[in-house]
Formats: structure tokens, sequence, C-alpha cells
């Protein structure tokens, strides 16, 4: 039985896995490379797991953006057969494919017909390798790229994988939840059904619980499905279980394996037999902890569980936390579009206040005269006004008035 996680434990945690991670980049960022190694892969998810989590780190983004500039330069000038050769290799193919998803096609200059052909390339070595986290990094792209017949064909495959996993969880079980992992970064509903099959099929997770990598793809999904918004396609309850029973799991593995001292000793202390490739067992165990994006995937899964935040709140406790700290400071939530409802009244009323006032003074000559005169420049400078407003609470979220009388400012001088 897993044992209660304390807040001291968490804490703890948190500073382990960022001081692995950050050490993992480090030693990643100062190596010498070329075109045909795979750093490329532990580059991208160490960006994406940072970027995830809020933690920009600048040197690592800009190295991501220079290595995947120079494979897509080199790429582009291979036949359509070199290309599917160089992307047949699965980790540089993830790598690829997820440094376009972070750094985005139109910044890398990829033409439509390039990008198209690349991912035309990543699905037929997606069916033929039948690995779950190339399948995965390419439903990924090709859902954020909105191309719905090439979507169309990788979830052929994903449905695929899933009734073989279903019929062999020893063999295709963790290309499933990589499947699984990546449908739940995209919000498909993908991920949700193989819960759903899980729950039906309890001897599943114990193939998830006896593998780390496994328990960290299983604990991040589980615990997406917890704010899935249609709560009648999965039991929350069992999900709420479910992560933190895996949590636990996946702690006291990192407790108990991979503590920095058992990681450094295990890198210090490997030794190869002479004639021999054999490593011990143990040190193998400890030396998945040198894998950067293993990390990478336990910081994704963890903080989605809620287990590395301040205080350990989850997503909708820390929502609720920033809620309660605006009330304190008399600030109200209010949606845009309501905003932008309540401006267009006020702004409408503000349109009719001169012919209000003119129904309230008609005996008054002058004020008529008043109005008639000045009617047109007063609509003018309210429409210029307005439109400020609204662009300002469309684009901040609220008014800035300093922002607002700075453009009126440069208007005025413009049309001097």
């Amino acid at each position: 039985m897993s044992k209660p996680i304390q807040s001291s434990d968490t804490s703890c945690l948190e500073t382990r896995l960022m001081s692995l991670l950050t050490d993992r980049i480090n030693k990643e960022l100062g190596k010498t490379r070329n075109l045909y190694d795979n750093a490329i892969y532990d580059i991208a998810w160490g960006t994406f797991a940072l970027e995830y989590i809020g933690r920009h780190h600048e040197r690592l983004y800009k190295e991501l953006y220079k290595e995947t500039s120079q494979i897509v330069s080199f790429l582009e000038q291979q036949s359509s057969e070199e290309l599917e050769g160089l992307l047949y290799d699965y980790r540089r193919a993830v790598g690829i494919t997820l440094s376009i998803y972070l750094l985005r096609p139109e910044s890398l200059n990829l033409s439509k017909e390039y990008l198209d052909k690349v991912c035309r390339i990543l699905i037929a070595n997606s069916e033929s390798s039948e690995g779950g986290e190339l399948i995965g990094a390419t439903f990924l792209l090709l859902d954020h790229l909105k191309y719905k017949v090439l979507i169309d064909k990788i979830r052929v495959i994903m449905y695929k994988i899933r009734d073989m996993a279903l019929r062999e969880p020893e063999l295709y079980l963790i290309e499933l939840m990589y499947i699984s992992f990546f449908s739940a970064i995209a919000n498909d509903k993908f991920y949700i059904e193989t819960l759903e099959n899980i729950k039906r099929n309890e001897f599943l997770y114990e193939h998830i619980v006896d593998d780390p990598e496994k328990l960290t793809l299983f604990l991040y999904i589980v615990s997406k499905a917890i704010d899935y918004k249609n709560e009648s396609l999965i039991e929350i309850e069992w999900c709420k279980a479910k992560r933190h029973e895996a949590a636990s799991s996946l702690i006291s593995i990192l407790e108990e394996n991979y503590s920095i001292s058992s990681f450094v000793s295990a890198l210090r202390n490997l030794k190869f037999s002479k004639g021999s490739d054999h490593i011990y067992e143990d040190i193998e165990y400890d030396l998945m902890m040198a894998r950067m994006d293993l990390i990478a995937k336990m910081v994704l899964a963890l903080y989605e569980a809620g287990y590395l935040k301040p205080f350990m709140l989850s997503k909708k406790e820390v929502d609720a936390y920033r809620q309660i700290h605006a009330e304190l400071k008399n600030y109200r939530r209010v949606r845009k579009h309501e905003l932008m409802f309540l401006s267009g009244v006020f702004i409408l009323f503000m349109f009719l206040l001169p012919t209000i006032l003119n129904s309230l003074f008609t005996d008054t000559i002058y004020f008529i005269q008043f109005i008639l005169t000045y009617h047109v420049s007063y609509a003018i400078m309210l429409v210029i006004v307005s439109l400020l407003i609204l662009s300002s609470i469309w684009s901040s979220g609220q008014i800035n008035p300093r922002d607002i009388v700075i453009k009126v400012l440069s208007l005025i001088e413009r049309f001097k």
C-alpha cells in the first residue's frame, strides 16, 4: 500500500526533479553536436516540460530554435527517400515533431508543401514502427495544424494500437500510454476512452505500476481527466483515487531509487566487465533518471497532478485562491463578453445623450444650436474613444487609461 504524500516530501521532490532537469539541460547544452545525433529529442522534451509549467528557459529555447532550424534547412535539401530515412529514427522524428509544435511552423519558415510532406512521412513511419511516442507526437502536431485528412489517418493507427494493447498489454501498453498522453495534451477524448478501458479491465493497471515510465504517463492522463468537461464520459471519483495512488507510487519509486545521491553514485561507479556489455541491473535502473526526457515527463505528470506547485494546490484550488485574493483587493472577475456588453450599453447611452438632453430643453434655442454644432464632433470623438476602450478590454481584459490617453494624443499629433 502506498504511503501518504507529505508536504515536505513534495517540496523535496520538486527541488530534486527541477535540479535533475536543470543539470541534464546544462550537460546537453554544453555538448558539441552534429546533425545526425538525436540531441533535439532531449532538448525538445526539456523545453516542452518547462514551457508547460510556466518556467521559460531562454537559453534552452534558443538552442532548440537553432537546432531545429539547422535540421530543417538540412532536411529541405534532401530527396523524399532521404527524408524518409532521416525521419525513420523515432527519437529524431519525435524531437523534430515536438520542436515544430513548440516553435510554430511560421517561425521556422516552413512552407505548407514541405510541412505536408514531413507530416505524411511521420504518419507512414508511425504506421510501420507502431511506436506510441511517435504516433502521439504526430497526432499532437496534426491536431495543432488542423490537418483534418491527416488527423483521420493517424487516428486509424491510434485505435489499432489500442486494440493491440488491450490484447497484449505486456507488449503494447506503453505505446498506448504514450498515445493517450499526447491525446490528453491535445484535449482529445481518446485518452478518456483509454481510461474507461483501464477502469473496466483492472488487470491493465498491474502492467502500469511496475514501470516508472508507464506510471508517469498514466498519472498525467488520469490527472487531466479530472478536469474533463464532459463528466458523463468518465467517473471523476475513480480518476481522483487513481491519481493519488499513481502519484504515491511514482513518488515512492523516486524516493527509493532516484535520490540525487544514488543518481550521482550510479554515474560515478558505472563499470563494464571486460569482454561483456552487462550492466548491473540496479545501476541500470538508477540510470533511467539520466534520461532527460523521462525527467521532463515526470515533471509534466506531477505538475498536472498538483504535486509540483506552491502549497501543492490543484488547478482548481489555485484558481479559487486567485479569486479570493482578487476579492480581498475589491476586484471582480468579469468575462470579456460581459464586459464588452456593458461597455456597449454605456456607449449607446452616450450616443443618445445629446438627443435626450435636446428633448428636455426644447425651449432653449441656444442649447439646440450647441447640439447641432457639436453633435458630429462629439460622435466622432466618442467612436474613437469607444474603440480604444473596447480594444483595451479585448487585448488585456481591463481598461488601461494611460494607454488610451497615449493613443488619443498620438492620433491628435497625426492629424495636426
